[in-house]
């Protein structure tokens, strides 16, 4: 059986830190129904200053379904590559349409193999 890590990595516009603090907890709120978070991590994004990372460890008992879904509930016009033990879906409000809240600006949601690999997921 394989398993999976997941994670959503996020760029979101914020005048400060407790701004970004709030657009992570609408996140988070977001995906709660399809993934619990295990970890959030905010931090100022170096080549941006009115923007932050925001990055969310999800955990669900089915990886690769919440991966799929959690695409379809954020936003739409995902970029999506990699393989099967390698998954990414990329969104940019610059080409790929409204995203989950408005102060979001990309998008990274990953889905990778960490251990044994079997049967297909």
């Amino acid at each position: 059986m394989t398993e999976w890590n997941m994670f959503l990595q996020a760029y979101v516009r914020a005048d400060d830190y407790a701004a970004a603090l709030r657009a992570a907890e609408r996140l988070i709120e977001l995906t709660t129904p399809l993934a619990r978070t295990a970890d959030c991590h905010v931090s100022p994004y170096y080549k941006f200053e009115d923007q932050y990372g925001v990055w969310l460890s999800l955990e669900a008992p089915d990886k690769p379904l919440a991966w799929l879904a959690l695409q379809t509930t954020l936003a739409t016009g995902w970029h999506v590559g990699g393989d099967e033990t390698d998954r990414h879906a990329v969104w940019d409000v610059r080409s790929d349409g409204p995203g989950p809240i408005p102060e979001a600006r990309w998008l990274n949601l990953e889905l990778y193999a960490t251990g044994e690999t079997g049967a297909a997921d």
